[in-house]
């Protein structure tokens, strides 16, 4: 059940970069990002930047049944408050971005920190 919650977690996603996205740099490449920012419910003003080496998920597909916007780039750093980066589920990592108004610092680190993650601030 833990790695069923974690690949969902991963795969709830996020991201168009929204004028302002970068590439990432890490030990993966960016794949795919599924921007919620407006969604309606707990994903607004989230953005989720997503890499998938292997390539052995369809991260579009789990984009779109949270009724993201996929792309191929990152996640806008317009308006970003802060970022949690997730250890990787079979392969694919995600860094949940946060964006103001819904998010500040203090919001964002608790949700990290609820998730596992490692916190940061831009």
């Amino acid at each position: 059940m833990k790695y069923f919650t974690m690949i969902c977690l991963l795969l709830a996603g996020c991201g168009s970069d929204g004028g302002g996205g970068t590439p990432l740099t890490g030990p993966y490449p960016l794949s795919s990002s599924c921007d919620t920012r407006t969604v309606a419910g707990g994903l607004v003003d989230q953005c989720r930047d997503w890499a998938n080496p292997n390539g052995n998920a369809d991260l579009e597909v789990s984009c779109n049944s949270l009724s993201g916007t996929f792309s191929t780039a990152a996640c806008s750093t317009t308006n970003r408050t802060a970022s949690c980066a997730l250890a990787a589920v079979l392969g694919v990592t995600a860094t949940y971005r946060y964006y103001s108004p819904t998010w500040n610092a203090g919001t964002a680190q608790t949700n990290c920190t609820a998730l596992g993650g490692t916190f940061s601030a831009p």
